[in-house]
């Protein structure tokens, strides 16, 4: 079974290790699924490699599965990845809400 990531995504982890995931490409072999039988392979990715940071962008995923002289290509539904967002608090200093008084005074010499 082969997955060819997108430039923008880099690998993390799989539920089932890859025998190799040279250049985004991740490859297993000698996965075995019994007759009548499915088998998952949860791959987990880092978006925006290669990417800036307010860009937006849709993302599609295939995989190719060959056995003996046959290849089948599957492709999951495109997921969209949206701009990092940051938050960042503003400080201010409270106005100072102590009453003031003023009191009018004379000075004679």
């Amino acid at each position: 079974m082969t997955d060819v990531l997108d430039a923008r995504l880099s690998y993390v982890d799989a539920s089932i290790a890859p025998d190799s995931t040279a250049g985004g490409v991740l490859a297993w072999h000698g996965v075995v699924v019994p007759a009548g039988e499915a088998r998952h392979i949860t791959v987990t990715v880092r978006a925006g490699a290669n990417t800036p940071v307010w860009a937006s962008y849709v993302v599609t995923n295939s995989v190719q599965i060959s056995y003996r002289s046959r290849t089948m290509a599957r492709d999951a539904a495109g997921v969209e990845v949206e701009p990092r967002r940051v938050f960042l608090p503003m400080v201010m200093r409270l106005p100072d809400l102590a009453p003031r008084v003023f009191i009018p005074m004379v000075m004679r010499p």
